[in-house]
């Protein structure tokens, strides 16, 4: 379902649109779960009998006009066979997104570039009055399982969190301690405008009637400069102990982070970075980390020192390098997904 609104807000026409999906899945002969020894996630395949429903929504906008006083003065472009030297077209979305300013009228004139043969060759203007292309700047997603089967298939072992094909792929809690005909509600929140971007996942369970797990985010960019934040909760399902007292109370996490660099990591010269993250129920900084980086034209330099506090877990400082070298490769003990940058 999709709707366009006639009414313009900031110089922007907005469309929403609505895609429900209903998916249902059954898959039966997994009858030795509890034998196979699992490696990844491919071995959590379970006998199931589910259905997934749920609904998409998505708000798009597109730009009326381009904010540019040279293009109020900029006459027709003549529509003569013979004299039209170019053909108009929107500038491709990769310039918008990047925050390129689009070129004078003048800049962006036709130009001639010698062929093959010698002659001169007219190359297509882009016409830099054209409003940029529609984009997405709102997504939210509800959906939520039925089991038909709450024991898959006798794979659930009561009283302890299971982890299974079905729930994995659709929320990251293990949520599944009993038999259970219905998956918490989970909801996926997106938002980005030019440079700020937030997103906000949501998890609740109704059969517990409490919130699973809440993951929310902030951040923004100009140029160069990035600086963000977030806050992460979650209540993981709580297990017997060996001695077959249960926990009175789900083990809960709450956390609060930010972070800030200044470059990225290809750009030239000098780069850096730091984040941190406290628990909110301890009031204590559980972690930061802290990066700087020099890219030459042939190669890079990275360094890094982290610091770690997780009580009698780990109590550590760990000091990471990186070298890299333009199309060959990097080395050293930084890897790619610790990189704040």
């Amino acid at each position: 379902l999709a709707r366009v609104f006639d009414k313009t807000l900031l110089g922007h026409k907005f469309k929403h649109v609505i895609e429900p999906s209903v998916t249902y899945r059954y898959v039966t002969g997994v009858n030795n779960f509890s034998n196979i020894l699992r490696f990844d996630d491919v071995d959590v395949l379970t006998d199931t009998n589910e259905v997934e429903y749920g609904v998409t929504n998505r708000l798009y906008t597109k730009q009326t006009k381009v904010d540019n006083p040279d293009c109020e003065d900029l006459p027709a472009p003549s529509k003569s066979g013979s004299e039209q030297t170019g053909v108009t077209a929107a500038p491709p979305a990769a310039s918008v997104e990047s925050g390129v300013p689009p070129a004078s009228p003048a800049e962006s004139a036709s130009t001639t570039e010698p062929n093959q043969s010698g002659s001169a060759a007219t190359a297509e203007a882009v016409n830099p009055c054209e409003p940029p292309p529609a984009r997405e700047v709102v997504t939210w997603r509800v959906a939520q399982k039925h089991y038909f089967n709450p024991t898959f298939g006798g794979a659930l072992v009561p009283g302890e969190p299971n982890v299974f094909a079905s729930t994995v792929n659709f929320t990251g809690v293990a949520f599944l301690t009993q038999p259970a005909n219905y998956s918490p509600i989970i909801s996926r929140l997106h938002f980005q405008a030019g440079g700020l971007e937030a997103e906000w996942d949501l998890d609740y369970d109704l059969q517990r009637g409490r919130i699973n797990a809440s993951t929310s985010g902030l951040g923004y960019a100009r140029g160069p400069f990035y600086v963000g934040g977030g806050h992460s909760f979650l209540q993981a399902p709580a297990q017997l102990l060996p001695s077959s007292n249960p926990l009175s109370l789900a083990l809960k996490f709450n956390q609060w982070r930010i972070t800030g660099r200044y470059g990225n990591g290809n750009r030239h010269g000098f780069n850096v970075g730091a984040s941190a993250g406290i628990d909110a129920n301890n009031n204590f900084l559980q972690f930061s980390s802290y990066q700087a980086s020099y890219n030459f034209n042939c190669c890079g330099l990275t360094f890094e020192l982290q610091r770690l506090a997780l009580g009698l877990v780990r109590n550590e400082n760990q000091y990471r390098f990186a070298f890299s070298l333009a199309n060959v490769g990097t080395f050293g003990t930084l890897r790619r997904i610790q990189r704040l940058f």
